[in-house]
């Protein structure tokens, strides 16, 4: 039986993936002409269906596994514009999304050059089309996290669009399966970090209450939904720690600064959900109590004015969450998002978290944040006191007094703490 050229290629193209995964299997001196040959294959199979997924799927691996190596794959990206434009097979266009998350994030030259052949554009015309299609969904999902990601012009190509609503409804409808979450998850972030517009929009298009519905969903499961087959327990615990965490950033950045944000997080049952985290194993992991830490310093800080109603649902998440935000509650009715997270239990579990990973520097430096914050509602200062934070506060103090941020924050936190 004979195979065709097309055919073969695929299979050399699946099983340079397949090796690249793991990293001794190709070798450095190999790389870089794997690399040139993944190129020319591309370049000369853009028209065909199912070499382009393959090539697509290697040239990913090869980038994310070995990262120096995508200068030398940078090539690719005009290769993969064409894709865009001229497939619509959902197999090529998730590939194609892999590859340019791969190749994009954390390379500001690649991700202007996607920006400048209209990649970005490409990517957000595109994007409603594929929604509702989980792995496809994650695919697109991390191409803009990769092409977002620090990335302030292609941060502002994205608000121009219904990029920022069609994340949070990627978020909403697959809030039971735990790798799409966690992309869209790293979407929001890539997206709305230091991006005000962005974080606005999010927040608008209903993106706290998805995040609340997501964590309340994943949060109750005791093993990761990503693969029901692993039988290493610790292994679904670290999969399910990875999602908390990118959960934690993305609440960090929707709330830093801004009020609204703040309210809706609160309102939908955040406050508790942070706790929660953290009264689980998720104490252990030093990670995972960083970026709790610094969610919640956030919600703190931007609480200045903020204030929220009381939960009435029984697991603190509200209900039917649309693209329509919640209305800003008045009256007497309000109480500050500070108190929400203090009757959580926010201090007690930052000071335990604190304790439990003395000589870890993050977690020493968000965590005093988080104390400062808090501290300026009275009587989280009280409960704070109580709780032990001056003790913890001023042996991190001695502990990173040459260390100057970490100093300065637990210098505030002390003082705050009077």
């Amino acid at each position: 039986m004979h195979e065709s050229k097309e055919t073969i290629v695929q299979w050399a193209c699946a099983s340079i993936g397949a090796l690249a995964t793991y990293e001794s299997k190709v070798t450095a001196r190999s790389r870089p002409s794997v690399c040139a040959s993944l190129l020319a294959v591309l370049h000369r199979y853009t028209s065909h269906v199912g070499v382009s997924q393959w090539v697509c799927y290697a040239i990913s691996r090869l980038a994310c596994m070995f990262p120096e190596n995508r200068t030398s794959l940078e090539g690719a990206a005009e290769y993969l514009q064409q894709l865009l434009l001229q497939h619509s097979e959902e197999l090529v266009i998730r590939e194609v999304c892999n590859c340019i998350a791969a190749l994009a994030k954390g390379h500001p030259e690649i991700q202007t050059k996607f920006a400048n052949i209209g990649t970005v554009k490409s990517v957000v015309k595109i994007l409603s089309s594929y929604a509702t299609s989980k792995p496809t969904a994650a695919a697109m999902c991390s191409a803009i996290h990769g092409l977002a990601w620090h990335h302030e012009g292609n941060q502002e190509k994205f608000s121009v669009g219904s990029t920022c609503g069609v994340v949070v409804d990627i978020l909403r409808s697959f809030a039971y399966q735990d790798y799409v979450a966690m992309e869209a998850c790293r979407a929001i972030i890539s997206l709305a970090y230091k991006h005000i517009p962005n974080r606005n929009q999010l927040g608008l298009m209903g993106g706290c209450e998805s995040l609340a519905s997501m964590i309340h969903i994943l949060g109750s499961s005791k093993t990761s939904t990503a693969d029901s087959t692993k039988s290493n327990a610790q292994l679904s615990r670290v999969d399910k720690q990875l999602l908390n965490q990118w959960f934690c950033r993305a609440v960090a950045v929707l709330a830093a600064n801004n009020v609204e944000n703040s309210q809706r997080l609160a309102a939908a049952g955040i406050c508790e959900a942070l706790v929660n985290i953290l009264r689980g194993d998720g104490i252990e992991f030093k990670a995972t109590c960083k970026w709790v830490c610094w969610a919640i310093g956030n919600l703190a800080h931007a609480s200045e004015a903020a204030s929220i109603l009381p939960s009435t649902s029984s697991n603190g998440v509200v209900s039917g969450s649309g693209a329509t935000p919640p209305t800003t509650p008045t009256g007497s009715s309000k109480i500050a998002v500070r108190m929400r997270l203090g009757n959580a239990g926010a201090g007690a579990v930052i000071i335990a978290a604190m304790k439990r990973h003395l000589d870890d520097q993050q977690v020493a430096l968000w965590g005093c944040r988080a104390i400062y914050n808090l501290a300026k509602n009275q009587s989280q200062l009280l409960g704070l006191v109580t709780e032990g934070a001056v003790e913890v506060v001023e042996g991190i103090a001695e502990r990173f007094a040459s260390t100057e941020e970490v100093a300065i924050w637990a210098s505030m936190a002390k003082e705050s703490l009077r």
